[in-house]
C-alpha cells in the first residue's frame, strides 16, 4: 500500500494554530517569564497581529448584496484573475487558480487590561485556582482546583443526598 502526502491549503485552525505554537515558542525564550518568578500583581498587554493570508480560495456563491464593492474594483478584480489565469495557461500542467492570489491583509489588537483578583485570570484562562488544604500528615499543602463554568455546572451529576460531583478538578 503507498500513501501519498498532499500539499494542500492551511485551513483557519491550522494557521490559528501554528500562530499559537509561535506566540508560545517566542514567550518560552522570554527569561521574564519563567515558571519559578511569581508576579503578585498580575500583568497587562497589549499584543498587535498583522496576518497576510495568501492564496485564499474563492468560494462562489449565489447572494444578493444590496451594498457592496463599486463596479469599478470588482471590474480591477476581474481583470486580475484574467491575468493570473492567463498567466497560468502558458503552462498546461498546471491547474487554473481559482484563487485570489493578493493576500488578504488581517489586522487585529488585543488589549488585556490589569485584572486585580489574579484568580479571575487563572479561571478565565482554564488555569486552577491556587487552595490550601492539610494532607493526611497534617502539613499544609497547596493544590489547583478548577471549577466548570455555570453552563457545565448545570450538567454536573448529584448524588442521592443532593451532594454534587464533577465541579471541581484537583490536580
Amino acid at each position: 500500500m503507498s500513501i501519498e502526502t498532499l500539499v494542500i491549503g492551511l485551513s483557519g485552525t491550522e494557521i490559528r494554530n501554528d500562530l499559537h505554537e509561535q506566540f508560545d515558542k517566542l514567550l518560552d525564550r522570554s527569561c521574564d517569564l519563567r515558571d519559578t518568578d511569581s508576579y503578585g500583581q498580575g500583568y497587562k498587554a497589549k499584543i498587535k497581529i498583522e496576518l497576510d493570508l495568501i492564496g485564499v480560495d474563492s468560494v462562489h456563491q449565489d447572494l444578493e448584496i444590496t451594498a457592496g464593492p463599486t463596479r469599478e474594483l470588482t471590474e480591477t478584480a476581474d481583470a486580475k484573475l484574467a491575468e493570473v489565469k492567463e498567466a497560468f495557461a502558458a503552462d498546461p500542467s498546471l491547474p487554473v487558480p481559482e484563487q485570489v492570489l493578493t493576500p488578504k491583509h488581517v489586522e487585529a489588537e488585543i488589549e488585556v487590561p490589569q485584572e486585580p483578583d489574579l484568580n479571575a485570570v487563572r479561571e478565565r484562562s482554564g488555569q486552577g485556582i491556587p487552595t490550601e488544604s492539610v494532607d493526611g500528615e497534617g502539613r499544609p499543602t497547596v493544590k489547583r482546583r478548577r471549577y466548570v463554568k455555570a453552563e457545565a455546572a448545570a450538567q454536573v451529576p448529584t448524588g442521592p443526598n443532593g451532594q454534587t460531583f464533577g465541579r471541581a478538578e484537583e490536580f
